[in-house]
């Protein structure tokens, strides 16, 4: 993974000052864009909870893929590989956008 060790750090990390900041500050650019202050505030929850998963599977994946190697099986379920994958999560935030757009009456 490119940063070796984020989850971990995130379970047991304390939201600083100048994090806090950051997520006001996406919270008010949502309100900017037309969300109301409820809607802005669940939208950047939704948001970040799938940027946070997404940073929960690339962990995974390094820890997969340091203890052996991908094997050629088919099934149904998605792989790690595929859950922490650059299309998966561009896709991801496609539909979650849309949504949240949808149900704050943008769209």
């Amino acid at each position: 993974a490119v940063y070796p060790g984020i989850t971990d750090f995130l379970l047991h990390h304390v939201v600083t000052d100048s994090a806090r900041r950051y997520m006001e500050g996406c919270i008010e650019i949502l309100e900017e864009g037309g969300f109301s202050e409820v809607e802005a505030r669940r939208a950047f929850a939704i948001i970040y909870t799938f940027m946070w998963g997404g940073s929960v599977f690339l962990g995974v994946q390094t820890r997969h893929n340091a203890s052996r190697r991908r094997t050629a099986r088919r099934s149904s379920v998605p792989t790690i590989e595929e859950l922490a994958s650059v299309e998966h999560t561009r896709a991801g935030y496609d539909v979650i956008i849309a949504g949240l757009k949808l149900s704050a009456g943008l769209a």
